[in-house]
């Protein structure tokens, strides 16, 4: 059409393309000028009040008023105008979606309008609010009503993975847990990013004891919610595979923001289910631990130091401590790497050559020494240790001033 192709161009009027609309009794291209034409919402919502008497001639129209006015004026505002043209638009569905956006206790009109639904006496612009009213039905638990419009869409061949989503739901609550499970499999590839699809699939398949796809899987672990890690995790230790469900308890530990008691939970009972009575001997500061610095106002701060990826963000601040990575460590000062470096150089080297360059490489470990003490090093480092080793197995002496 020659009006939309000139809107795509930019040359045309908007006095014009209103008068054209106001000819042909549709608005729709009025809708799209003003989309293109307008930088924000506040554009739309002038533009469109330079009209009077247009709010009532095209609900597309009043819509975008109404979402323009939401964002610019408030939820009040949007309620006032929505209840001011009720009469003139209660028959479509899209009307009532907007208006349950902004006022969630107009909810209790849902019977009603499923009734006008039901008797042919709701219209919609778009086959979609239909698919948008069967979910605001859902989520308030008229499961049987939604089903009458899931089976509606379905016998009229209309079925799509959002609609086989939503029976899928409404089964799972109807306790047909089996069919609802072959369902959300079958339409998988469509929701991997899906938190409730994700999320369900894995809870029934563990309580009708299926096996979990390693796609499902993947999917949970991607999206990383403390929940689904912790689910993920549930897995894994059945499966045996400790480290696995290990590393990822942790991972949801930390994402535990709610401080869900049954997260921290199951983090104890893994733990305890797989202790082992090795010690550690900690030395200095190295991946995996916990470094507590004072300073002279007595204020206290906390570095959880960690080695594998597991953190949601770096730096990430949980329970009063900052967790981070060796690289963020070495950064702020808690690790030296450049010292460590050389030691692991100095050492590989010498234990790949022949004797007549031990003492040579073991020379150039006193000037590593000789680094360190310049630091004033107040912790015994391993360096030290690993120094003072390779010393003693080429009898090298150690002279330092």
């Amino acid at each position: 059409m020659m009006i939309q192709y000139k809107i795509d161009l930019g040359c045309i009027d908007e006095e014009a393309v209103v008068e054209f609309c106001e000819r042909t009794g549709t608005y729709w291209l009025y809708c799209n000028l003003l989309r293109k034409k307008c930088n924000n919402l506040n554009q739309v919502k002038q533009s469109i009040e330079s009209h009077n008497g247009i709010l009532e001639k095209d609900i597309y129209l009043f819509l975008l008023y109404v979402q323009s006015i939401r964002v610019c004026d408030g939820k009040e505002a949007a309620i006032t105008e929505l209840k001011k043209y009720q009469s003139v638009y209660k028959d479509y569905v899209e009307y009532w979606l907007e208006i349950f956006k902004v006022h969630e206790t107009e909810r209790k009109m849902l019977p009603e309008l499923f009734e006008k639904w039901k008797d042919g006496q709701l219209k919609w612009l778009d086959p979609e609010a239909e698919v948008d009213f069967a979910k605001v039905l859902i989520d308030c638990q008229y499961y049987k009503e939604a089903i009458q419009i899931v089976e509606k869409k379905e016998a009229l061949g209309q079925v799509s993975p959002d609609i086989l989503r939503l029976k899928a739901r409404i089964l799972m609550e109807d306790n047909q847990a089996v069919t609802a499970l072959d369902i959300l499999l079958n339409i998988f590839d469509n929701f991997q990013n899906d938190l409730f699809v994700v999320d369900v699939t894995i809870v029934l398949s563990l309580n009708l004891q299926r096996n979990i796809p390693q796609k499902v899987i993947d999917a949970a672990i991607k999206i990383g919610t403390a929940r689904l890690l912790t689910l993920v995790a549930g897995i894994y230790s059945r499966e045996n595979k400790k480290a696995e469900a290990k590393k990822l308890m942790l991972k949801a530990l930390l994402r535990n923001k709610d401080n869900e008691i049954g997260i921290f939970g199951n983090y104890l009972m893994l733990q305890i289910s797989d202790s082992d009575s090795t010690e550690r001997k900690i030395d200095g500061i190295e991946n995996d631990t916990a470094v507590v610095l004072q300073g002279v106002d007595g204020k206290k701060l906390i570095y959880c130091i960690y080695e594998e990826n597991i953190l949601p963000d770096v730096p990430y601040i949980w329970q009063g401590a900052t967790h981070i990575y060796r690289d963020q460590a070495i950064t702020i000062g808690l690790l030296k790497e450049d010292f460590m470096c050389k030691w692991i150089d100095c050492l590989t080297l010498a234990e790949s050559m022949g004797d007549e360059y031990k003492e040579v490489y073991a020379q150039n470990m006193m000037r590593v020494c000789q680094d360190i003490i310049s630091e004033e090093y107040d912790v015994v480092n391993p360096v030290w240790r690993n120094y003072f080793s390779l010393c003693v197995k080429y009898k090298c002496g150690l002279e330092t001033k």
